[in-house]
């Protein structure tokens, strides 16, 4: 999106436009002759012109090519987005042309080399590694730069236009020309930068493109045009001041959104654009679920693969009726039936009664092809519904369907039955498809035509309010070795906290009983979840055992692949034990959901009138997990069937902090008899080390008087836990047996090694200082391995090795000497420790006397004894609650009930905004220098800041506020970008901070020879940070928020 830096004068911040901009916010150039717009879509793409003389008297004398055809007698107002390049990877061909072209090939089975893209828009949405490197698929799985494959196609449509545009006018150049690109609201930044830098390369240069919202330009159009299909084919009035109405965008997804026409003709947004992937593509996946029902999955693959020309006349076809016909009297189904038997086995299926066929065509009952609309329309209809619920939407009275799928009669029919009856008024212009691309236009006209706009985000989570009527508060703990709940209900905390439940029946069947589960996620060969926690670990090994287990899905272990990763997306995909990939979000979703689904079923046992909606549900996740793994965990909860109005986000070691804060103590620190017991009281202060399987987190907090607590440090930690310890081990028995034993152990012996496993977990906290010797019982199997693939005995090797004075063994156990264990725990125990000690140094934290250690990997009694022996003779009070692995998700629940729990934060970050001030040789780096077009040297790209990191701040009351002007006389739209630092010393320029996010306002008071004033606010504190954009002059009523994730963040 649109980018700005910010210029200081004096006390006053002045907005100057950044040299690298893809909008251009300055008042249209008024040389140029054509205004284009291109429409790029995942299915079809399209443009349409207009020149200004002639907008003038009419803005709706738009220009679009209507004669798109595919050879035969089938003329579309749009083209396929398909392109097709020989095999010496030349552009050859765009749209119906590059389709025929493909599957003449094919037919001849000449396509081999070839390269064939179609639908590929899709590629670069929520990409986080998209660059101009990255590649893309073709149709035979063949690589070529994304980038030379969008900038084909727009370059396509671009010489197209021009040509026709020389038939019209044979004075216009190509610079003549002002072009718009629709993108949708959805894009990620560098989708958007992505698409310049395609247009550029497919000859369309920076200072002659502006980037435009498909749903924006859609209004703009719907705006000046209510209905032209009524009286006669002429357009009735125009949307007049005040009048307030929806646009339901429908293409391959469903976008909505409504705006109110103001008294000068702008718009401005009443809601933020919403929608999801509910268009005509749920149709075409419904269609080809039909066909493989009715013909088999292995004949329609062997169909699309050799009858390449018949697959193309079907889905050409398919794609026309879908949109056009009403199916009253059946839908025919062309297909070339080569198996003379179809017939007859039609008539033994389950569409017998549904399905006939005549020769080469299939007639199927009309409720077939209306059952393929179902969750289209009901979908659109129910979220259409809920928007216009809202208070604020009230008098919103008029609907407008455009977009290529809205030209479908069964979807118009649906809106139209469920809407008018309530008052409604459903229009949907002539050339529904084309409204995008002819709003586009008028957009490029006036690139101000919106004066405000609603975030269509929210950059993080909800504060979590208590919801009264709830009747219980659940928490999970997602663990990276172990994962649990816990639950209470709202009446029972009234009177006593800590009433508080949680499933301590975790078992493995042969007597192992656990406070929480393996996070182990088992799916079949079919990927769907089968079974978690110790059942996975049983069923899985139990397969193996019989060689079973290929092709099953076994994760464990796996929530580390969202710690630092910086390409995370929903589309990250990790590998199971045999290597098999699947998508982290449904692997990380099927844990989630098995874990509510197992608390709700307790719920059920005590009373069958619990339901879902009665729960509020708190997930916890590490202090020191970046933005984008707790947005992924949101995802995932929802997924898992957790609404986002029933989750809130917890911190580790501030739930515990909760939970630490009310547990009774032992303070007596002499003697064999406690001299008090009793709860931190007011003042208190206290740090908390939560030690996981994945990461160590560390907090400290103080009591206030009414008990909240406030933080006096930021969360820190690191990757410390137990999985550290987990990786010593291996590495000891790699070295004790060898690598080709342990691999061949692992894959050829795994119910045995999950023996092991489970064993050595045991051992991990069990073992202490003080024996002189650390025994573990080993299977057999192991050692029959080793004499296998060593020809010699263990016992006789071991002699020969480094371990013959620390490791011997007795039948089928391993005496090792206690000095090798203790040694595995010394990385973990070094890094918390030196940590933890620097923290302690803090001036602020001198007064911090106590240390309470929670988490699985507390319960070592290694990990206690190091942190005891350090700290006890300093005169530090170490505390391990009584199952402390049991502390986070306890402290969960409570701060579920009471999320007021926490008055104060520290803030993790600085967070500010890219600021230019005067450039001064002994102070800046040069290139940050540029020269205003006053001619006066700015430096830009310096870091503003709002808040620092380790600054306390009060949710709901902390805030900053500056004053900015834009950057020059007549700006209409002006951008405020958000920065962090995770330095402890604020950087001096942005480029070394991370981008956060941005707001755009659209000013509305200013005159054409007046820079506007724009007061940006930051609020901190909650579990949110929220950025307001206000234009003075307004009375208020011209700002945008945006609020970033105070978790995520």
């Amino acid at each position: 999106m649109a980018s700005y830096n910010w210029t200081q004068k004096s006390n006053l911040f002045m907005l100057s436009p950044d040299r690298s901009r893809i909008f251009d916010d300055n008042i249209r150039r008024k040389t140029r002759s054509v205004v284009a717009a291109i429409d790029f879509g995942t299915t079809y793409s399209g443009y349409a012109y207009s020149f200004p003389d002639l907008n003038k008297t009419d803005p709706f004398k738009i220009y679009a090519n209507a004669d798109w055809t595919d050879g035969s007698r089938m003329l579309t107002p749009k083209a396929p987005t398909v392109v097709l390049f020989d095999k010496a990877r030349r552009f050859h061909s765009f749209g119906y042309n590059a389709e025929t072209k493909y599957n003449d090939l094919a037919y001849e089975d000449e396509h081999k080399g070839w390269r064939y893209f179609r639908r590929f828009r899709t590629t670069i949405f929520q990409n986080n590694r998209l660059s101009p490197h990255t590649e893309i698929d073709d149709e035979q799985g063949q690589k070529m730069l994304a980038l030379d494959v969008f900038a084909a196609a727009i370059q396509f449509l671009k010489d197209h236009l021009l040509t026709r545009l020389r038939d019209i006018r044979t004075y216009v150049l190509p610079t003549d020309i002002d072009w718009v690109l629709t993108v949708p609201a959805i894009w990620e930044d560098e989708a958007k930068k992505f698409m310049t830098i395609a247009a550029n390369q497919a000859g369309i240069p920076g200072d002659q493109l502006t980037l435009v919202y498909e749903y924006e330009a859609a209004a703009v159009y719907c705006k000046g045009i209510k209905d032209l299909s009524k009286d006669g084919g002429q357009a009735s009035e125009s949307f007049g001041a005040g009048s307030k109405f929806m646009v339901i965008d429908l293409g391959d997804t469903a976008d909505i959104i409504v705006h109110e026409v103001q008294h000068d003709g702008k718009l401005v947004a009443l809601a933020a654009i919403s929608g999801g992937p509910w268009g005509g593509i749920l149709v075409d996946r419904q269609l080809e679920k039909f066909l493989i029902d009715l013909f088999g999955k292995d004949v329609i693959d062997k169909f699309s693969e050799d009858c390449k020309p018949d697959k193309l006349d079907m889905d050409r076809m398919v794609e026309v009726k879908k949109t056009t016909d009403k199916f009253i009297k059946g839908f025919k189904l062309y297909r070339e039936l080569k198996n003379k038997d179809f017939d007859k086995s039609l008539l033994e299926t389950d569409f017998s009664q549904t399905v006939s066929n005549t020769r080469d065509k299939l007639h199927v009952a009309n409720t077939v092809f209306l059952d393929m609309f179902k969750e289209s329309k009901e979908k659109v209809i129910n979220h259409v519904e809920a928007q216009l619920k809202h208070t604020d939407l009230g008098n919103v009275k008029t609907i407008m369907m455009v977009g290529g799928f809205s030209e479908s009669e069964i979807m118009q029919e649906a809106i139209k039955e469920r809407f008018e009856d309530k008052g409604y008024e459903v229009i949907v212009p002539e050339q529904a498809g084309l409204a995008v691309v002819k709003g586009a236009v008028l957009y490029g006209y006036k690139p101000d035509s919106f004066c405000s706009g609603k975030m269509p985000f929210t950059y993080g989570f909800a504060d979590y309010e208590p919801r009264k009527t709830r009747l219980v508060v659940a928490a999970i703990d997602f663990g990276t070795a172990y994962s649990g709940y816990a639950y209470s209900f709202l009446d029972e905390y009234k009177k006593d906290p800590f009433k508080i439940y949680a499933n301590a029946d975790w078992s493995d069947g042969t007597g192992l009983v656990t406070p929480k589960a393996p996070t182990i996620v088992l799916f079949d060969k079919a990927k769907r979840f089968h079974s978690f926690g110790y059942k996975a670990e049983t069923k899985y090994n139990d397969l193996a055992n019989g060689d079973e287990h290929k092709g099953w899905r076994y994760f464990k272990r796996f929530k580390m692949t969202l710690f630092q990763n910086n390409r995370l997306s929903l589309r990250t995909q990790i590998d199971d034990e045999q290597g098999q990939k699947m998508l982290a979000l449904d692997v990380f979703a099927a844990a989630i959901q098995f874990l509510k689904d197992h608390l709700l079923a307790r719920l059920k046992n005590r009373s069958n009138d619990f339901r879902p909606t009665d729960i509020d549900w708190v997930l916890t996740v590490p202090a020191i997990w970046e933005d984008a793994a707790k947005q992924f965990m949101i995802i995932a909860a929802d997924q898992a069937g957790i609404p986002g109005d029933q989750l809130t986000l917890a911190y580790e070691p501030e739930a515990a902090a909760v939970f630490c804060k009310e547990i009774k103590v032992d303070l007596s620190t002499e003697g064999n008899q406690a001299s008090e017991l009793k709860s931190f009281s007011e003042g208190s202060k206290f740090m908390i080390i939560d030690l996981g399987g994945g990461t160590a987190d560390i907090t400290v907090h103080e009591v206030q008087n009414d008990r909240t607590l406030a933080a006096l440090a930021a969360p820190s930690g690191g990757p410390w836990g137990g999985t550290l310890v987990d990786g010593q081990l291996d590495k000891f028995l790699i070295g004790l047996f060898g690598k080709d034993v342990i691999d061949k152990f692992s894959e050829d012996c795994k119910p045995d090694k999950l023996d092991m496993d489970r064993m050595v977990e045991i051992k991990k906290r069990q073992i202490d200082s003080s024996s002189d010797k650390v025994h573990i019982k080993l299977p057999n199997e192991l050692f029959d391995l080793y004499r296998e693939l060593n020809n010699k005995d263990f016992d006789k090797s071991l002699l020969e090795t480094d371990f013959s004075q620390t490791v011997s063994k007795t039948r089928d156990r391993l005496h090792v000497a206690n000095k090798i264990f203790l040694d595995m725990f010394k990385e973990s125990k070094e890094k918390l420790i030196n940590h933890v000690e620097a923290q302690l140094r803090r001036t602020d934290l001198r007064n911090v006397k106590t240390i309470m250690m929670v988490g699985g990997f507390s319960e070592s009694e290694i990990m206690q004894e190091a942190i005891k022996e350090r700290f006890k003779d300093k005169g530090y009070e170490v505390i391990v609650p009584e199952q402390a692995g049991l502390a986070v998700v306890k402290g969960a629940v409570i701060y579920g009930h009471n999320p007021d729990s926490i008055c104060s934060r520290k803030m993790p970050f600085t967070y500010g905004i890219s600021t230019a001030v005067p450039f001064e040789d002994n102070l800046h780096a040069r290139v940050h220098r540029y020269v205003r077009a006053d001619g006066k040297e700015m430096c830009e790209d310096i870091f503003k800041t709002f808040t620092v990191k380790g600054e306390k701040v009060v949710p709901r009351k902390t805030s900053a506020k500056h004053t900015f002007q834009s950057p020059a006389a007549g700006n209409t739209r002006v951008t405020v970008e958000v920065y962090k630092s995770v330095e402890d010393t604020p950087p001096m320029y942005t480029t070394d901070c991370k981008r956060v996010g941005e707001l755009v306002l659209h000013t509305r008071s200013c005159q054409v020879d007046q820079k506007a004033l724009i007061n940006v606010k930051m609020m901190f504190g909650g579990t949110k940070v929220s950025v307001e954009a206000q234009e003075q002059g307004t009375m208020g009523m011209n700002k945008v928020e945006a609020e970033f994730d105070w978790l995520k963040n």
